[in-house]
C-alpha cells in the first residue's frame, strides 16, 4: 500500500503542475485575485515538490544508493519536504472547489423604492379580503342499496 500511495501521490503533483499554471494565467486574465493568488502559490508549490522529488530520484539513480541515503543530499529536510508535499495536496482540494466558485464581485442594485399604502390601494386590498368567501361542502353519505328477501316458489 506505502508503493501504491507514493506513485498516486506523486502522479496527483506531476498531473496537477501544468493545470495550476494555465489556471493560475486564466485567473489571472479574468482579474480573480483570490484565485490567481491561489493558483500561483499551488503552482510554486507543486513545481518545488516536483523539482525536489526528481531531484532525489536523480541523486538515488546516479549514486546508486538507497532512497533514504539520498535524502541526505537535498538541502531541505525531510519533514519540511512532507509538510510542503502535505499542503499541496490540501491547496489541491482547495483549488478543485474553488474552480466551481465564483468571487466577482458584482455591482450593487439600486434600492428599490419602498412601496406606500395609499387608501386607495388599502380599500382595494379590504375589498378583495371581504370578497373570499369560505364555503363547505357537505358530504353525503353512501347509501346502502336495500336487499330484499324472496322466497322461493
Amino acid at each position: 500500500m506505502q508503493q501504491v500511495w507514493a506513485w498516486t501521490q506523486c502522479i496527483t503533483i506531476d498531473a496537477s503542475v501544468a493545470g495550476t499554471i494555465i489556471r493560475t494565467f486564466r485567473f489571472y486574465n479574468e482579474g480573480e485575485q483570490v484565485k490567481t493568488w491561489l493558483y500561483g502559490l499551488l503552482s510554486v508549490l507543486l513545481l518545488f515538490t516536483a523539482a525536489i522529488e526528481s531531484n532525489i530520484e536523480a541523486v538515488q539513480q546516479t549514486l546508486n544508493i538507497t532512497l533514504d541515503a539520498a535524502y541526505v543530499h537535498v538541502f531541505v529536510p525531510v519533514e519540511a519536504l512532507i509538510w510542503i508535499r502535505s499542503l499541496a495536496i490540501v491547496l489541491l482540494i482547495v483549488a478543485h472547489a474553488m474552480r466551481h466558485v465564483s468571487i466577482h464581485t458584482t455591482e450593487q442594485q439600486p434600492l428599490t423604492q419602498e412601496t406606500i399604502l395609499t387608501p386607495q390601494i388599502v380599500e382595494t386590498l379590504r375589498s378583495l379580503i371581504l370578497e373570499v368567501t369560505v364555503t363547505q361542502e357537505q358530504q353525503e353519505t353512501p347509501q346502502i342499496p336495500e336487499t330484499t328477501t324472496g322466497t322461493a316458489l
